[in-house]
């Protein structure tokens, strides 16, 4: 109940209501945070996805390395000792991040996981958890009367509320689209679906579902989705096949949504246990693209283009809402489509040089590589990344 409290009344608000950052809460809140966070993520899917989803973070291996040191039971502590140990070989880490908890698990992250879930860590390590906190001297107890009130008296004396607030915003907007841009299926069907459609608004819906490929092999592929065609995307190991979609029947599938999609098929008169089985749809290959090519967009998403795609859309007066990789010039030159809530522009990059076009073609803003990293460093710096 305690653990719930500490993170749900205080700590989220702290850090998503008011802005403050983590180096200007109470230090033992943030580590009885971060241990909580290790015991959900490993609990839920491993250590490999913990790895994973903390991105490795040194700020959080040091808070749970502490915070198991100080909280117990000592066997948890040795467990997170020898994950500690295991990621000093920095390839065989990253290589388990990769997988998230999935596929085959490095055996080192798989006897781990092991040792970890023999503990009944809901029933060892969240109780401890709980007494560790009633323990701080730190710790004031407050009214659930009064709560709200106190909180809001904390909230109000931040001056840089909405300062941070809107940093905060750019930041998740900036980790959420560099993800995108390094997950292997949303690049090629971004980049495939404008080569098929003509159009850079095609956009994955990351839902993976087991289909045929074009040649009769099952595997997973990913359903994307523009205007109004459907594809699934296969990921090779060398490449990615774009792939139009049909039901049994020889329907092709189409609908920006499932919803949609089930509903015409239903309407052609296709059964409910052919429209809800994609093992037995068919697929046809649209186009494939090079792994060396996704593997560039990932790269490329390393430089300022999205902090140099908010500051675009800042001085237009717009909100950026998604940037969507789609091609390269003949000269090699990177062309993106910038989506606002309101309409669309496109960003080539010239000479160290982002420049934001209308869709008829005439230059809007220009931001140089220096000012979009200036941007960048400035809400960084805000949130206290």
């Amino acid at each position: 109940m305690i653990v719930d409290s500490l993170i749900d009344d205080y700590v989220n608000p702290m850090i998503y209501s008011a802005c403050y950052t983590q180096d200007e809460i109470p230090s033992n809140a943030i580590i009885a945070y971060h241990v909580d966070y290790y015991l959900a993520q490993v609990a839920n899917g491993g250590h490999g996805q913990f790895l994973h989803n903390c991105q490795m973070s040194a700020r959080i291996i040091s808070d749970v390395a502490k915070g198991l040191s100080a909280i117990g039971p000592e066997a948890f502590a040795e467990i997170f000792r020898d994950l500690v140990a295991f990621m000093k070989n920095s390839e065989r880490a990253e290589a388990a991040a990769a997988k998230s908890g999935f596929g085959e698990l490095d055996p080192k992250i798989s006897a781990l996981d092991k040792r970890f879930l023999a503990l009944d860590c809901y029933q060892t390590l969240r109780p401890a958890i709980g007494r560790w906190i009633k323990s701080l001297p730190e710790l004031i107890v407050v009214d659930d009367n009064i709560f709200d009130i106190r909180m809001q008296e904390v909230f109000s004396v931040h001056l840089d509320r909405q300062k941070r607030r809107d940093a905060q915003r750019f930041w998740y907007k900036r980790a959420y689209l560099a993800r995108l841009f390094q997950t292997p299926h949303y690049v090629a069907g971004c980049i495939l679906g404008f080569d098929a459609a003509g159009h850079g608004v095609l956009v994955s819906y990351d839902q993976s579902v087991f289909a045929a490929t074009p040649d009769g092999r099952e595997k997973f592929g990913w359903l994307v989705s523009g205007q109004s065609d459907r594809y699934i995307v296969f990921i090779e190991d060398n490449e990615a096949l774009l792939c139009e979609i049909f039901a049994p029947s020889g329907e092709k599938i189409v609908g920006q949504s499932m919803a949609e999609t089930y509903s015409a098929l239903a309407v052609a008169g296709v059964p409910n246990s052919q429209i809800f089985s994609f093992a037995n749809w068919t697929t046809k290959e649209v186009c494939r693209l090079s792994k060396e090519m996704i593997e560039e967009v990932a790269e490329f998403a390393r430089s300022p283009v999205i902090a140099a795609a908010e500051l675009a859309c800042e001085r237009l007066g717009e909100r950026l809402t998604a940037l969507v990789p789609t091609q390269k010039d003949p000269k090699g030159r990177w062309l993106l489509i910038v989506h606002t809530e309101t309409t669309v522009y496109a960003i080539f990059v010239l000479a160290e040089t982002f420049v934001i076009f209308d869709l008829a073609e005439q230059e809007r803003v220009k931001i140089s590589f220096a000012e979009a990293r200036d941007y960048e460093a400035e809400k960084k710096s805000l949130v206290g990344e």
